[in-house]
């Protein structure tokens, strides 16, 4: 055991002896440190180009002018009588009406529509559909409206709807 102190003493002593390239290492260091921290340049901002929309060439639906044209007295000589009462059959939509069969007294056809389980006679003149459909025809395989609708400049136009015949 004795041997083995006497082999690892000079070894501790020699971890002990001084170390002058480590210090002069560290002293060099030193000299060449930044002793401040610069300053930051400052920065410029960004110059932004202004927006400029593209040139709009259609429809503006934001436009105003086309909510006046609807809100005034003059509507047009297509627009719709907004004073008659209302029919039954305009508060549903023509996708849930279905025309089911029909019948023919005096020459005049009339014809049967279900709506909700409820069956509703109807003949031409009678309005149907959220469109200010008029039924203009009854034929035994559908029924013809003249529906008056709103285009995208706010005027009424005119245009064909039908009913096909239900079959089940």
């Amino acid at each position: 055991m004795k041997k083995y102190l006497l082999l690892t003493l000079p070894i501790l002593l020699a971890a002990c002896a001084p170390h002058s390239d480590l210090r002069s290492w560290m002293e060099q260091t030193k000299q060449n440190a930044i002793n401040s921290v610069p300053k930051p340049k400052p920065v410029e901002p960004p110059v932004y180009m202004p927006y400029e929309p593209p040139e709009f060439f259609g429809l503006n639906a934001f436009d105003g002018s086309r909510l006046n044209l609807a809100r005034s007295e003059d509507l047009g000589p297509n627009a719709p009588d907004f004073q008659r009462p209302r029919e039954i059959l305009e508060g549903f939509g023509l996708d849930r009406v279905e025309y089911v069969g029909s019948w023919e007294k005096a020459g005049q056809r009339h014809g049967y529509v279900k709506v909700d389980d409820h069956v509703y006679t109807v003949r031409a003149g009678n309005y149907m559909g959220t469109d200010f459909g008029v039924v203009t025809e009854i034929t035994p395989d559908k029924i013809v409206l003249d529906e008056t609708i709103q285009n995208a400049e706010g005027e009424w136009i005119h245009r064909p709807a039908e009913v096909p015949l239900s079959v089940k």
